[in-house]
């Protein structure tokens, strides 16, 4: 019998497939296999029916098919403060440790000079107030500790502007929506 065969073995059907599982036999008796033969025949998956001996686990062929996916989008609170050179950099690494951090897939990030936007994936029990939340809390402490010339205006405590974007989705915002955006954000600081 072959090592990597391991006494498991899975078995597709087309119930299975069409929702996304495989069915996977465990716990195959020894004393089964011994009898049913020691031919590569009788050890393949496919040859091999399920008896009511065994315990079968149904294990989804995606790692979380229940995740949901939220586009952000974040403008600095001050129309003078601009997203570029060790900033942009510096953002790029520590949104990768925040997802880190809080278990997230970071899908995409976009910095621009005048704003963020990216796209994460979580598990359906993290709320799109609770992201963006904890992305505006830790990039503003990051962003003051390590750029100090920004925390000179803005003593708010938040580098962020009141308001923001937030979408269930992945995909980038139409520059259109970004400018309208940040147009009323900007009007309605005055």
């Amino acid at each position: 019998m072959d090592a990597d065969f391991d006494n498991r073995f899975s078995v597709q059907n087309e119930e299975g497939n069409r929702f996304g599982f495989v069915v996977t036999s465990v716990e195959i008796d020894q004393e089964q296999l011994a009898d049913s033969g020691n031919s590569e025949e009788s050890a393949s998956p496919t040859s091999r029916s399920v008896t009511s001996d065994e315990q079968i686990y149904f294990e989804p062929l995606f790692a979380d098919p229940y995740e949901l996916s939220y586009t952000c989008l974040m403008i600095p609170r001050f129309s003078s403060h601009y997203l570029m050179g060790d900033l942009s950099d510096n953002l790029r690494s520590w949104m990768l440790n925040i997802c880190i951090s809080f278990g997230w897939k970071l899908d995409f990030l976009i910095v621009k000079s005048d704003y963020l936007e990216w796209a994460i994936h979580v598990p359906p029990t993290t709320s799109p107030a609770y992201c963006i939340q904890m992305v505006r809390q830790h990039l503003s402490s990051n962003i003051f500790s390590e750029h100090p010339r920004f925390k000179k205006e803005n003593v708010s405590g938040d580098f962020w502007a009141t308001g923001h974007i937030i979408l269930v989705g992945s995909r980038p915002l139409p520059d259109d929506i970004i400018q309208r955006f940040i147009q009323t954000t900007r009007r309605q600081q005055v």
